[in-house]
C-alpha cells in the first residue's frame, strides 16, 4: 500500500470519528424532530410508520408558529425558551394517545387507573408474521438511511463548511439568529439584508439554531444534513405505505429513497441547499397522512357524513405539517399540490360520478367544482407577485436533448461512473414496469401470449402477504392505480421544460422552483419511489412464480398433470428469499446507489484543497479564518469579497463582515456600490474612509482574483482587488492565497462588529 493510500485511509477513519464525536447533537436533533408529534399523530393513525414519516412536518409547523410568535410577542429564539415547549407538546401527546387507546380497549369507556396500564397496549399480542414485517421494515428503513449518509460520513469533513452558493448563506443565517435572537420568517435574517426585514423561510434555520452555539454552527448544519436524509427515507417509506399493501413494494421504498441521486445526495451535497431539500424531504409524510385523511373522508361521506367530525384533528395535523413544509421553503407548497393534486381529482370526479348516478345532482356539482378547484388554484397562485418575482430569476434553459435525456429518470451532474450509469439503467426499468402494472398493461399482454392465470396488476399492488391490513386501507379501492402515475408525469414534464430552451410556458409553470430543474428533479425522484418499488415488487412476484413453477416441474419429475399442485417441501422458494436476492443483486450492481459517484460530489463542495466550482476557501484559508478568533478583536469588522471567503468569517472566525451573503446586499446602496467598486481607491478617494469610519470597518479580507464559476470575481467585485496594501494595512496573518489586514490608511477607527459570545 503506497503512502498516499494509507495517508488517506487514515484520514477517512478521522472523519469517522469526527462524526461519531457529533452523536450527542444528532441524537438530540433526532428526538426533537421525530417525537414531539409522533404521539398526537398516533390518536388518529395506527401505523408507527405513517406516525414517524409525518412528524418532522408536525415539529416544523409548531416551530414556524412559535418563530412568529416568539418575535411579535419580543421573546428571545432560545434553546432554553423552545425546547421545553417542543418537551411539553410531547407529553400532552403521550397523555392524549394514551387515554384515546385506553378509551378504545375499555369499550368506549376510560378504565380505571388500575387497569389502565393493561388497556393501552395492543389489543392482541403480535403474531410472529406481524412481527416480521415489522421488524423487516425498519431494517430495510435503516438499510436505506445508511444507503443515503454512507457518502458523506465516509469522506466529508462535519467541522468543514460545504461550499456552496446558497449553502453560505443558510450558515450566516444561523449564526445571524444566535446573534439577534430572532427567528422569525418576517425579518429574522435581516442582518444578512442590511437590517432590512425580508421575507424568507426559516423553519430550518430556527430549528438548527437550537442544537449550537455561534462557534458550532458548522457542525449543526452538516449534521441536518443526514437528519434530513433521515425524515426523507422514512417519510417515502411511509408514503409508499399508504399507496400500496405489497410488502416488497414497501421493503424496496427505503432503499430506493436511499439511493435517489438527486434527492437527497444533489439536494444535500453538491448543490446543497438545507432548506429547500428540508421542504421536500417532509412533503412524504405530510402526503401520507393527507392521503388517509382523505381516504377516511371518502368512507364518512359514503356513510351519509357520519364521522367527519372525528377528522377534525388529523385534518389540523395536517395543516400544521404544510405549515413546517411550507416555513422551510414556500415551494413545497406547490411540490404537494402535484402530489396530491391527481388523487384529490379522481376521488372528487369519483364522488360526483356516485352522486350523479344516485340522482343527487347538486352534491354531483359540488364535488366536480371541488374538483376544478383542485387545478385552478394552484394555477392562480402562479400569477401572485411573489411567485412571478421568483419567476425573474436569471435562469436559462438548456436545450432538448439534454432534456430527453433527464426527464424519464433525472440525474444530477456527478462523475458518470460505470455504476451511475447502471443505477440510471435500473430506475428506469423499474419505473416502466411499475407504470405497466399500475396501468394494468401486464394482464393484457398476458392475456396476449395465452397465460391469463398470471396474477394480476391488483394482486400486485394490494397483495398483503402477512394477513395485516394496510395503512388505512379502505373497502373497496379501485385495483388500478392511476393516480401516481399522473404526478409523475407531471414532474417529468417539468424536468423537461426546465432543461428545455426558455419559453413563457417554462417560466410560468416552474417560477416556485426558480427554473432550476436540480430542484424539481427531487420531487420528481419522490413520485419515482412508489413507481419502482411496484415495478420491483411485479419483477419479484413474476420470479417467484417461475421459480415455484420449475419446482412443481422438479417435483412432478415434468409431468405437466402435476405441475399445478402446490410444494409443500422444506425446499420450497419463499418470496421474501426471492425479494432478498433480487434487491441484494441490484445493490451490488450498481455499487450502493452509486457510491463513487456520490462521493465524488460530497467531495465536490467538501474537499477544501479539490473543490469544484462552487469552492471558495482552501484549508488553508480556512485555517487562517480560524485562527482570526484570537488575532483580532471580538468587535471587528471585516471587509472583503464574500465569493473569495470572506463569507466564512462570521460563521468559522467569529467576527462580522460587511458582507455576510453573496450577493453584497445593504440597506444603503450607495455604501455598497462605494465598497465594491472603489475601495482600492482608499489612499485618493476620501469618500472610502467616510464610510471606514462610518461602518466601523476595521480590517480587509484579501485574496487573489481568481474564476468563479464563468466569471472572474473581480468583475462583480471590482474594488475589492488590486488594493495597495503597501502602506495604510498592517499584515497580521495568512493562508493560502488570502491575507487578513488591519486598515490603518483612515486612522483609529471604533469598530463596528457584534461581539460573539
Amino acid at each position: 500500500m503506497t503512502k498516499r493510500r494509507r495517508a488517506k485511509k487514515r484520514s477517512e477513519r478521522f472523519v469517522f470519528l469526527q462524526w461519531w464525536s457529533l452523536g450527542p447533537i444528532a441524537l438530540a436533533m433526532l428526538i426533537a424532530l421525530f417525537v414531539p408529534g409522533f404521539a398526537w399523530i398516533r390518536t388518529s393513525v395506527r401505523s408507527a410508520l405513517v406516525a414517524f414519516g409525518v412528524s418532522p412536518a408536525f415539529t416544523l409547523g409548531i416551530l414556524t408558529i412559535l418563530s412568529i410568535l416568539s418575535d411579535r410577542f419580543g421573546v428571545p429564539w432560545e434553546a432554553t425558551k423552545v425546547l421545553p415547549i417542543l418537551g411539553m407538546i410531547f407529553i400532552g401527546g403521550c397523555l392524549t394517545w394514551l387515554l384515546v387507546v385506553a378509551k378504545r380497549s375499555g369499550s368506549g369507556r376510560i378504565p380505571s387507573v388500575g387497569t389502565l396500564t393493561a388497556s393501552i397496549g395492543p389489543r392482541k399480542p403480535l403474531g410472529a408474521a406481524q412481527l416480521r414485517v415489522r421488524v423487516s421494515t425498519w431494517v430495510t428503513i435503516g438499510v436505506g438511511i445508511l444507503l443515503a449518509v454512507m457518502p458523506m460520513v465516509m469522506v466529508a469533513n462535519p467541522r468543514d463548511p460545504v461550499q456552496q452558493w446558497d449553502s453560505t448563506f443558510h450558515l450566516n443565517g444561523v449564526h445571524s439568529i444566535l446573534d439577534q435572537h430572532s427567528a422569525s420568517p418576517f425579518g429574522g435574517l435581516a442582518p444578512l439584508y442590511g437590517g432590512s426585514k425580508v421575507f424568507y423561510p426559516t423553519a430550518w434555520h430556527a430549528f438548527v439554531s437550537l442544537f449550537a452555539t455561534s462557534r458550532t454552527v458548522v457542525e449543526a448544519a452538516n449534521v441536518s444534513s443526514l437528519l434530513v436524509m433521515v425524515v426523507w427515507v422514512v417519510g417515502v417509506t411511509a408514503f409508499v405505505s399508504v399507496i400500496t399493501t405489497s410488502r416488497a413494494a414497501i421493503l424496496a421504498a427505503p432503499i430506493l429513497a436511499g439511493t435517489l441521486l438527486n434527492m437527497p445526495a444533489d439536494s444535500l451535497t453538491m448543490y446543497n441547499q438545507w432548506p429547500h431539500a428540508t421542504g421536500l424531504a417532509v412533503v412524504p409524510g405530510i402526503a401520507a397522512l393527507s392521503l388517509i385523511v382523505g381516504r377516511r373522508l371518502v368512507l364518512s361521506i359514503h356513510d351519509g357524513g357520519r364521522g367527519i367530525v372525528h377528522l377534525i384533528p388529523l385534518g389540523l395535523f395536517c395543516v400544521i405539517g404544510c405549515i413546517g413544509a411550507i416555513g422551510a421553503h414556500p415551494s413545497s407548497a406547490f411540490t404537494l399540490a402535484i402530489v396530491l393534486g391527481p388523487a384529490a381529482v379522481t376521488s372528487l370526479t369519483s364522488l360526483a360520478r356516485r352522486s350523479w348516478s344516485h340522482h343527487s345532482r347538486g352534491r354531483a356539482g359540488v364535488f366536480l367544482a371541488g374538483a376544478l378547484l383542485v387545478v385552478i388554484v394552484p394555477c392562480a397562485l402562479l400569477l401572485t407577485d411573489s411567485v412571478r418575482a421568483m419567476g425573474n430569476y436569471p435562469r436559462s434553459g438548456i436545450d432538448w436533448p439534454t432534456a430527453l435525456a433527464r426527464f424519464i429518470t433525472p440525474f444530477p451532474p456527478f462523475a458518470q461512473t460505470f455504476s451511475f450509469d447502471i443505477l440510471i439503467v435500473i430506475q428506469t426499468v423499474l419505473v416502466l414496469l411499475g407504470i405497466v402494472v399500475m396501468l394494468g398493461l401486464d394482464v393484457r399482454v398476458a392475456g396476449w401470449l395465452g397465460h391469463p392465470h398470471r396474477a394480476s396488476s391488483s394482486a400486485i399492488i394490494n397483495e398483503d402477504e402477512a394477513g395485516l391490513s394496510p395503512s388505512e386501507r379502505i373497502p373497496g379501492q379501485p385495483p388500478r392505480l392511476r393516480w401516481p402515475i399522473v404526478s409523475y408525469v407531471i414532474f417529468a414534464l417539468f424536468t423537461l421544460l426546465a432543461y428545455a430552451p426558455d419559453s413563457a410556458v417554462r417560466t410560468f409553470l416552474l417560477a416556485p422552483w426558480y427554473m432550476d430543474p436540480r430542484r424539481i428533479m427531487g420531487s420528481h425522484g419522490l413520485m419515482m419511489v412508489p413507481i419502482m418499488a411496484i415495478g420491483f415488487a411485479a419483477c419479484t412476484r413474476w420470479l417467484h412464480g417461475a421459480l415455484v413453477g420449475l419446482e412443481r416441474l422438479n417435483l412432478s419429475g415434468g409431468g405437466a398433470e402435476h405441475a399445478s399442485r402446490p410444494s409443500h417441501g422444506d425446499g420450497a422458494v419463499r418470496r421474501w428469499q426471492v425479494d432478498v436476492v433480487v434487491g441484494m443483486l441490484l445493490i451490488s450492481l450498481s455499487f450502493g446507489g452509486s457510491v463513487d459517484s456520490r462521493i465524488w460530489a460530497v467531495n465536490y463542495v467538501y474537499d477544501a484543497d479539490h473543490l469544484g466550482k462552487p469552492g471558495m476557501a482552501t484549508t488553508a484559508e480556512l485555517s487562517m479564518i480560524r485562527r482570526m478568533q484570537l488575532r483580532i478583536p471580538a468587535d471587528s469588522l471585516v471587509l472583503g469579497d464574500p465569493i473569495a471567503g470572506a463569507a466564512y468569517v462570521q460563521v468559522i472566525g467569529q467576527h462580522t463582515v460587511v458582507f455576510p451573503q453573496l450577493t453584497t446586499t445593504l440597506a444603503d446602496s450607495a455604501t455598497r456600490d462605494l465598497l465594491t467598486k472603489h475601495f482600492n481607491e482608499i489612499h485618493t478617494n476620501p469618500q472610502v474612509c467616510d464610510v471606514v469610519r462610518k461602518l466601523g470597518i476595521t480590517h480587509f479580507y484579501e485574496d487573489e482574483d481568481g474564476w468563479y464559476y464563468n466569471f472572474l470575481r473581480s468583475s462583480r467585485h471590482p474594488g475589492l482587488y488590486n488594493v495597495d496594501t503597501s502602506t495604510g494595512f498592517e499584515l497580521l496573518d495568512e493562508g493560502g492565497s488570502a491575507k487578513i489586514y488591519k486598515i490603518t490608511a483612515c486612522g483609529d477607527v471604533a469598530g463596528g462588529g457584534h461581539i460573539y459570545k
